[in-house]
């Protein structure tokens, strides 16, 4: 979800390497480690693994993209503020 919310703010490059995290690039490696080392039954922790690193790669992209983006409409509201005094 915060990856389209980073789309929408006009950063498209976030949600698409979230995507890469979450479907590619640490799964396709960690699925054949686990897989010679624990057998079939432990790939399935590639899953978690790779769905962790995609969250954590997501939330802290968005709060940078939040605060680049969305801190100047503080610093207006602000200025709306005094004006009305």
């Amino acid at each position: 979800m915060l990856g389209y919310a980073c789309s929408g703010l006009g950063s498209g490059m976030v949600n698409m390497v979230g995507t890469c995290l979450r479907q590619f690039l640490p799964l396709v490696p960690l699925a054949f480690l686990f897989g010679k080392l624990g057998g079939t039954g432990s790939i399935w922790y590639a899953m978690w693994i790779s769905e962790a690193l995609a969250v954590l790669y997501a939330v802290l992209s968005a709060r940078k993209l939040f605060l680049k983006k969305l801190a100047p409409l503080d610093s207006v509201r602000g200025q709306d503020e005094v004006r009305r005094k």
